[in-house]
Order: structure tokens, then C-alpha cells, then sequence
């Protein structure tokens, strides 16, 4: 009975270091960056984006995995991957590299390869140009004047905020959630079993095929340049 007691105790105390030690393992790195107006990101990294007055990125990781983060700034694109593309999360599984972005400017987001995307505050820009491919997923808070938009391959998009022109596509299984971004006019299309939903005040032009959905909010006069038995393109109640 006693062998059997420090067993239990044992087992015990090695499952209470194994959830432990992980978080101690984590360590953060902080790198110094200026003039870049676009970030990318890919490897399953998730990237939080905040705009302020300064520019910086900081790393937060398992020691394994910490120095095997890339980050590369050319000509203003900023491209956060993890050493040689490999698939990290397949040898380090339960953990997570996380990357903290503090912009000054931010003209496009870049998501791939399963990484997730989050803004930690207001994005305000002129123009954003927005690509989620590859089962990625992006949210993000927004006032901007021009949004391009564009989620691919199971990819996810759920925006908030106000904008004044949106162009954007939806195909392979993806999904867009713009009912909380108010825009004044958009073209937006949704194709291969996807789903776009949006809120359009003034004008929308709405093009759905493939068992793909379409559906708006809003007062705008809608032309549906193009839709199918298998899409469809409606209003919502």
C-alpha cells in the first residue's frame, strides 16, 4: 500500500512538471524595425498587429523554437516565417510561436499556411490590402478608405469597423464575416463552396457560384452580376 501511495505521488508530481516546465521554456525576443508598411506571415505563427508610434516585433516562444523565427524586412514587406518553411507544429506539438507587431503604418496583412492574424486595436489607413490563404485565419478592427480583400483555401475572415470601398473574393471553402464593417460601396464574390457576408449602405455588386452565399445588410442597390442554381446572392432579415 505504501509503494503504491509514492507511486501515485510520483506520477503526480511529474505530470505537475510536465504542464510546468513548457511555460517556463517560453522566452521572448524583441527585434528592432523601421519603414515597413506590409506584413506577411505563414508557418501556422500567429501575429498580433498593433498601430502606434513606434515600429517593433517581439517573439514569444518555446527556446526550440524561438530562434528558428524568421523575420526579414524588404523594400517595407516584412515576412515573419519559421526556418526553412517547416512544418513546426508537427515536432513541437501543444505550443505556439506568438509575434507582436507595433506599426506606424499598415497598407496589407499577408496570411498563410494556417497562421492567424489579430489587430489589438484600430487599424486606420487610407488603403489595406488583405490576402488569407491556406486555412488562415484573419480578424481584424478597421477604419480605412479603400479594403481589397481576398480568402483562399479554408481560409477565414471576420472584419469590424467602417469602410468606404471594399473589393473582395471568397473561393475554396472560405469564408468572409464583414456584417460589422460598414462600407459604403462594394464588389464582392464568393465561389467554390464559400460565404461572404457583408453590410453595404450605397452600392454592392455581388457575384455568387459553386454552393457559394453571398448575403448583405444594409440599404444599397444591388446588382448581381452573376449567380447560379448552386449560389445564391440575398438580403438578410
Amino acid at each position: 500500500m505504501e509503494s503504491q501511495f509514492r507511486f501515485k505521488t510520483l506520477f503526480l508530481l511529474m505530470a505537475v512538471l510536465f504542464y510546468v516546465l513548457p511555460a517556463h521554456s517560453q522566452q521572448s525576443k524583441t527585434i528592432a524595425l523601421n519603414n515597413f508598411q506590409e506584413v506577411a506571415v505563414s508557418s501556422g505563427i500567429d501575429l498580433y498587429i498593433s498601430q502606434g508610434n513606434t515600429e517593433s516585433i517581439k517573439i514569444v516562444a518555446h527556446e526550440d523554437l524561438i530562434n528558428n523565427v524568421i523575420v526579414e524586412n524588404e523594400g517595407g514587406l516584412v515576412t515573419i516565417k519559421y526556418k526553412n518553411n517547416i512544418s513546426w507544429t508537427r515536432l513541437f506539438k501543444d505550443q505556439s510561436i506568438k509575434v507582436y507587431v507595433t506599426c506606424k503604418k499598415l497598407n496589407g496583412i499577408r496570411a498563410s499556411g494556417g497562421s492567424d492574424v489579430y489587430s489589438q486595436n484600430t487599424i486606420k489607413t487610407n488603403t489595406l490590402n488583405i490576402t488569407a490563404s491556406g486555412g488562415s485565419d484573419v480578424k481584424l478592427n478597421m477604419i480605412v478608405q479603400n479594403l481589397q480583400l481576398q480568402s483562399s483555401g479554408g481560409s477565414d475572415v471576420a472584419l469590424k469597423g467602417t469602410a468606404t470601398n471594399m473589393t473582395a473574393s471568397a473561393s475554396g471553402g472560405s469564408d468572409i464575416d464583414a456584417l460589422e464593417l460598414l462600407v459604403d460601396y462594394a464588389k464582392v464574390s464568393a465561389s467554390g463552396g464559400s460565404d461572404a457576408n457583408v453590410n453595404v449602405s450605397k452600392g454592392l455588386e455581388a457575384s455568387a457560384s459553386g454552393g457559394s452565399d453571398v448575403n448583405y445588410k444594409g440599404n444599397a442597390s444591388v446588382n448581381k452580376t452573376s449567380s447560379s442554381k448552386s449560389g445564391d446572392v440575398k438580403k438578410l432579415k
